[in-house]
């Protein structure tokens, strides 16, 4: 149903990640934001496994 979207999180952390950035405070910046598109993917299949659970499935 919404994998794509949760694909595209992983990939923006991964290249986020993958990144080699001259400085480290730009760096950091890039961490916090893959750490961000993390949360936010787990977030999203915590919601989605409570759904399914919801219906029974």
């Amino acid at each position: 149903m919404h994998e794509g979207r949760y694909c595209a999180y992983a990939d923006a952390a991964l290249t986020l990640l993958r990144a080699r950035p001259s400085t480290l405070a730009a760096q950091a910046a890039q961490l916090e934001a893959a750490r961000e598109a993390l949360e936010t993917a787990i977030g999203n299949t915590d919601i989605l496994l409570n759904m399914l659970k919801s219906v029974g499935l």
